[in-house]
């Protein structure tokens, strides 16, 4: 029994001690867990430039124009996602609002992008990451390229990353990962906790990247999936 309490006080000294000491170097281990997400190559001359969908402040947009503008590569591709559909959902009222993936595509054409360096995909959305990575192969292969860039959130680069290799394995194709530029988003590694919406993504990330590891996202179907 002496010993049990013995045991139990230890316990409780360590639990306390783990506590603290998390409370008292939050940040640095916040910012640790951020760095991990954060798993990017540099940019280099394309074929095409792949704007992931998501992110709320069309950062990964910008960051593709800038890329494009650079010279990096000469077109830009924006693949449909779930939530172009919420426009269509009105459309029987007799009403148009403009999709996600046409509102990119105006804001592109609006900053001197020709038309003919836009690609709106219309396959059919659905999927997430994998379902998107899967549908950016279809048309890399029609088209017959050898190297893309995709750009997406910083914090969804790891994942990107991991399921672009796998989708594109023993295709030839090179996929670069870029993350979106800080400063159309604020949040960063070094930060990310101190803004509402972007810690809700992040937090989000951590089983999505433990899932991508696994491979677990194949077995996973949802109904609106695409087949």
């Amino acid at each position: 029994m002496q010993r049990f309490h013995r045991i139990a006080i230890l316990s409780v000294v360590v639990i306390l001690i783990t506590v603290i000491s998390s409370y008292v170097f939050r940040e640095q281990l916040l910012s640790k867990a951020g760095e991990f997400l954060l798993f990017e190559g540099q940019p280099e001359k394309v074929d095409l430039i792949v704007v992931l969908r998501g992110g709320k402040n069309f950062e990964r947009l910008l960051t593709a124009f800038e890329l494009y503008k650079s010279g990096y590569g000469n077109r830009i591709y924006i693949s449909r996602s779930l939530g172009d559909n919420a426009s269509s959902a009105i459309s029987k009222f007799g009403i148009h609002i403009p999709s996600n993936q046409e509102q990119m595509g105006s804001i592109l054409k609006q900053l001197n992008v020709p038309a003919e360096d836009i690609i709106l995909d219309d396959q059919k959305a659905g999927g997430g990451t994998l379902g998107e990575a899967r549908r950016v192969r279809k048309v890399v292969s029609k088209l017959k390229l050898k190297k893309i860039i995709v750009v997406t959130s910083w914090y969804h680069t790891r994942r990107t990353r991991l399921i672009y290799s796998r989708v594109f394995s023993n295709t030839g194709v090179q996929c670069i990962i870029v993350a979106a530029k800080q400063e159309y988003s604020k949040s960063s590694p070094s930060n990310w906790w101190k803004y509402r919406y972007q810690a809700m993504y992040v937090l989000q990330e951590f089983p999505k990247v433990f899932l991508a590891y696994l491979d677990l996202y194949s077995w996973l179907k949802f109904r609106d999936d695409p087949t």
